[in-house]
């Protein structure tokens, strides 16, 4: 049994009744308990003290529950904890993470004083809070097991290199041990000549190589770096309602033509975070789940699981299929459940980076805005494909976790670190949430004595936005003749169901991705519009292009002058 009413709380209401019984008889309180703010915070303190203390004498004893600063006994530099144990203590501590929320729950605010709801107020509230936290995911029917890496803010002990990442040990199951360690400035060197020897490749090997796309491939890693942190990142930069702590993306998509080394990219990310040699590299996307019955949504369903966990392990994922984007059941549903899950949730989660060709990527206004896309469509050069293959392998046998071991004790620096700054804004655009990590890796460019990389990336990206305005640029360049233009109300109408004829199809329809793509700014009608209602001069803009129905006339006369 659980007591989700905490000593500390019945320590308040009993001095209440004693005061109360002080007062006259109107102006006694029959059915609820007033808490002032003082009272609030006295009760969070002592109870969070007591949960200290406890974890300090279950440690002495080897008991170590899960997720909160109990995985190492940091006072006596134990490295040492059962695993089966930890298993065990999951679903319980599942249970004291709601004990706030029920507090929350059964505390109602009015005019400033809080006070204890009735018996049966409490009851209902207790019920939904209850038979929605306390069902664990079941899904031990499927064959793939992740690794686990776990994080607690409380083991972050920078003077003993404890970065709160802990792992399981190889050589003993029953162990699990802190994961970080310091590295030489020669192994910090040569784990970034690694990285730089990586993006020389695309340039020396793709079609099209810019140094601006060297900067995406280097940006999906400072992502993947700074995955285990995610929770961390999201929670510091605002309310758990705030649009800018939803606006820190838990999914990177990485879209990119065949043949332009999106599984390579992957399974070189996968070496740089791995922390047990015997984990895949990623997962296929259609392996998740190997059954016929409901396959799309049930694959989904269990990602759903997996980045809900407090399992921290990288979710690296390659090839989601058209269907994931266009079918709103599943990209769509998967990035907005995340999305409001984890805004309540008060345990750590993991991040995914998933590959997809870039034809198929497309997601609504709404999920676009709250996942991370960078796209990665330089195609290589068969003509150089037995030199690239054997840079590549040389790329791979060099590739190690060194440098991320180093990393995850520097972020965990950042996270104690009080004056820390977790919102960057740049030019206007969204909160750059891997600005510490550019910080982290621009001191290891200033310890090795070199300059940042001109394929360096400064800033986050919106290639979502980008890729939009290509499918729409495209679209009209190819099929113009079907834009109908309205000089005198400036709007520009596309009949949408003409994307969807002679197209043997099943399932969501082309012209769906079509408005999915489109950037809000420039539609002037619903997106159920038999005519997509576009603005003008909003739209030509967006696709980087002059109006060509105003050729001749006088505002194209007037705007070349």
């Amino acid at each position: 049994m659980t007591d989700y009413i905490s000593k500390n709380t019945f320590k308040i209401i009993q001095q209440r009744i004693s005061d109360d019984s002080k007062l006259s008889e109107q102006d006694k309180l029959i059915t609820a308990t007033i808490f002032t703010a003082n009272d609030l915070d006295n009760i969070q303190t002592s109870d969070l003290s007591d949960v200290v203390q406890t974890l300090r004498e279950d440690m002495k004893i080897g008991l170590i529950p899960e997720n909160t600063g109990e995985l190492v006994n940091q006072i006596n530099n134990e490295n040492i904890a059962g695993t089966q144990e930890f298993e065990d203590k999951q679903n319980d501590n599942l249970k004291s993470d709601q004990v706030f929320e029920l507090m929350s729950n059964i505390i109602s605010k009015n005019k400033g004083n809080h006070r204890l709801v009735t018996k049966q107020t409490a009851k209902k509230k207790a019920n939904k809070v209850l038979s929605v936290k306390l069902h664990a995911n079941d899904n031990n029917g499927i064959a793939i097991k992740r690794p686990l890496l776990t994080f607690s803010s409380a083991n972050i002990d920078i003077n003993n290199n404890q970065s709160g990442l802990f792992t399981v040990d190889p050589l003993n199951k029953n162990r699990l041990l802190p994961f970080g360690k310091r590295i030489s400035p020669d192994v910090l060197k040569e784990s970034l000549h690694t990285i730089d020897q990586l993006i020389e490749s695309y340039h020396k090997f793709t079609l099209d190589y810019s140094d601006e796309y060297g900067q995406r491939i280097y940006e999906a890693i400072l992502f993947a770096f700074s995955s285990p942190f995610i929770s961390i990142i999201r929670s510091n930069s605002g309310r758990p309602d705030d649009e800018e702590s939803r606006d820190i993306p838990q999914i990177l998509f990485i879209g990119g033509a065949a043949n332009s080394g999106k599984s390579s990219l992957l399974r070189v990310i996968s070496k740089m975070v791995k922390f047990n040699q015997k984990q895949d590299d990623f997962i296929a996307y259609d392996l998740i789940y190997q059954n016929d019955y409901q396959k799309g949504s049930n694959t989904v369903k269990i990602l759903q699981d997996w980045l809900s966990e407090a399992n921290v392990t990288p979710l690296l994922v390659d090839e989601l299929p058209n269907d994931f984007f266009t079918n709103v059941k599943r990209g769509e549903e998967l990035v907005m459940t995340l999305n409001n899950n984890v805004a309540t949730q008060h345990t750590s989660y993991p991040a995914m980076i998933a590959t997809t060709n870039s034809e198929d990527y497309t997601l609504n206004e709404r999920a676009r805005r709250r996942s991370y896309y960078l796209k990665h469509d330089a195609v290589f050069n068969d003509d150089f494909k037995e030199a690239s293959l054997k840079t590549y392998h040389d790329i791979i046998d060099k590739t190690n976790n060194e440098l991320f071991q180093d990393f995850v004790l520097r972020f965990a620096e950042k996270i104690s670190d009080d004056k820390t700054n977790w919102n960057t804004y740049r030019n206007g655009n969204k909160n750059d949430f891997l600005a510490l990590t550019r910080a982290i890796f621009k001191e290891y460019y200033q310890e090795i004595d070199e300059p940042i990389p001109k394929y360096f990336p400064l800033d986050r990206y919106d290639d979502a936005n980008e890729s939009g305005q290509e499918k729409w640029r495209k679209l009209f360049d190819y099929d113009r003749e079907n834009f109908v233009y309205n000089k005198k109300t400036d709007r520009l109408l596309y009949r949408m169901s003409k994307l969807d004829e002679n197209v043997n199809r099943y399932g969501t329809k082309p012209s769906i991705a079509y408005v999915n793509a489109l950037s809000p700014k420039v539609k002037a009608s619903s997106d159920n519009s038999i005519d997509q209602e576009l603005k003008g001069a909003a739209f030509f803009k967006w696709i980087g292009e002059d109006n060509p129905f105003l050729k001749g006339t006088f505002l194209s006369r007037l705007k070349r002058n």
